[in-house]
């Protein structure tokens, strides 16, 4: 209601992101339908920012739900190798990253793994899961149970299919 008829709305415009927004598509979409749907309404007072990692999610939708949609769009460059490095090494800087004793990496298997997924997608997440997999042969090898935990933390746990 407070999005089609701004009942209980103090005034204040709300803003709702959604990340992975190709991820919502479906056969009939009617999810993403309602959620472009309440904007349109004359009380409403909110705002949708969709985020994809496709360029063609627009040419993925329906025309009901395309109608909807501003025509502003940002675009933004895959990261290059030397980004994907420095997000590597930011991560693996609390974990005994690479230079430091206690590495699970050598520079270059870093380097390598940047340049691989510079080269296919420039994803971060791609970059980090394959470092993640890895350190895993490692952090077992050694038993270093600490530094697997600290890996995990850093790196989390990313569902990301990763093939070269």
């Amino acid at each position: 209601r407070r999005f089609k008829e701004g009942r209980g709305s103090d005034g204040r415009v709300t803003v709702l992101v959604i990340d992975e927004m190709d991820l919502l598509v479906t056969r009939t979409q009617q999810l993403l339908y309602n959620l472009f749907d309440w904007p349109t309404h004359r009380a409403a007072r909110l705002v949708i920012l969709g985020i994809a990692n496709t360029l063609d999610l627009p040419e993925r939708l329906l025309p009901k739900i395309l109608s909807r949609l501003g025509s502003n769009r940002v675009s933004f460059q895959p990261y290059s190798a030397d980004q994907l490095m420095q997000i590597v090494k930011g991560r693996l800087q609390n974990t005994g990253g690479p230079g430091l004793t206690n590495s699970p990496f050598e520079d270059t298997a870093v380097q390598l793994a940047s340049r691989k997924v510079a080269a296919v997608s420039g994803d971060a997440r791609r970059v980090l899961e394959l470092c993640r997999r890895g350190a895993e042969p490692r952090m077992f090898q050694t038993s270093q149970v600490g530094a697997k935990r600290k890996l995990k933390r850093e790196f989390g746990t990313i569902e990301a299919n990763v093939t070269f």
